[in-house]
């Protein structure tokens, strides 16, 4: 069975001018219709980077040196400018990070939707108008008539990151891309989003692959988890798995999530930074940092192995126990 996002193999390098540097080394990744994939990482690991991919939308001082991507089965990487345009939005749409620099701050948002319908539907006004306030309404949102007149800084952060999946659900995408859809909202409005994701997986029979830094918010919609460290993946399985990860950097992500008032313990942040050229790192990326490395994780990288269904780990402490 095609799946409906591979990426296969993928590695990135940037171009600075007096070097090359590899940001994404040979990672793997894949979605099925209805399913919800979590990458997640710190900043700097090279989550966005994988998204933006996807749609070839990497800046110019990025190339893809190696592997491929394809969405249900045709290589994005190979497709010509008119026929990616046409996969953009319709096949698979992305939420940006922020949605206060994406929406553009001097048009109205049914001025910005009808530049989306019109790019992706020859229908009429009055067709474009109910089709809007259809996808308004599927996010959760109502007053519908002031939402299409009103500017983005006329609303609170939840309903422009409401207008942005509206956005991207016009073409109708069997793929979306969630890049850190819950930043800078307060903790009510994130799990109503997050919850908002779950509802249009289910109604539009959707992919998502959704971007977070933070393990604890994913575990609560995901099906599967990709963690990826300095631009590998060093930990992959379902959401079951991460109750007891294996791998050092995974436990560092959940060791560093605030606990409520009501769980004890405390912080444990992860010493140290992400590489700045992980690529040129000939051991393990994350021994640097990790409390528990050996002399072999100075030498070379740890592959990653299967240690159960669905689930694999790129660490030598796994197979030592």
């Amino acid at each position: 069975m095609t799946k409906l996002l591979e990426i296969n193999d993928l590695s990135i390098e940037f171009d600075s001018g007096a070097e090359r540097n590899r940001a994404i080394n040979n990672i793997s990744i894949t979605v099925d219709r209805g399913e919800i994939v979590g990458v997640v990482g710190e900043s700097g690991c090279g989550k966005t980077i994988t998204g933006l991919s996807v749609l070839r939308l990497l800046p110019d001082t990025a190339s893809i040196t190696s592997g491929n991507v394809r969405i249900d089965g045709d290589d994005v990487l190979s497709l010509s400018n008119k026929k990616l345009r046409a996969l953009r939005g319709s096949k698979v749409a992305m939420i940006f990070q922020d949605p206060s620099t994406s929406l553009n701050p001097v048009f109205t948002v049914a001025s910005q939707m009808r530049r989306v319908v019109k790019q992706h539907r020859d229908i009429s006004s009055a067709e474009t108008r109910r089709l809007m306030s259809e996808r308004l309404e599927a996010v959760g949102l109502s007053d519908i008539d002031r939402v299409l007149a009103a500017y983005p800084h006329e609303l609170s952060g939840g309903m422009k990151q409401r207008v942005m999946i509206a956005m991207a659900l016009i073409g109708e995408p069997e793929l979306l891309i969630a890049d850190e859809p819950t930043t800078a909202l307060d903790v009510t409005v994130q799990s109503q989003i997050l919850a908002l994701l779950m509802d249009i997986r289910d109604r539009f029979d959707l992919g998502i692959m959704l971007i977070s830094h933070d393990l604890g918010v994913v575990s609560q919609v995901v099906d599967r988890v990709v963690v990826l460290y300095a631009g590998s993946v060093v930990e992959r399985g379902p959401v079951p798995h991460f109750a007891e990860p294996e791998h050092p950097y995974t436990k560092g992500l959940i060791g560093s999530i605030p606990k409520s008032t009501t769980e004890r313990g405390s912080l444990e942040p992860i010493e140290g930074t992400v590489p700045y050229d992980p690529g040129g790192i000939g051991g393990c990326v994350y021994a640097s940092r990790c409390p528990d490395r050996m002399d072999v994780c100075l030498e070379a990288a740890p592959s990653l192995d299967a240690v159960g269904i669905g689930t694999a780990v790129a660490c030598y402490l796994v197979g030592q126990r």
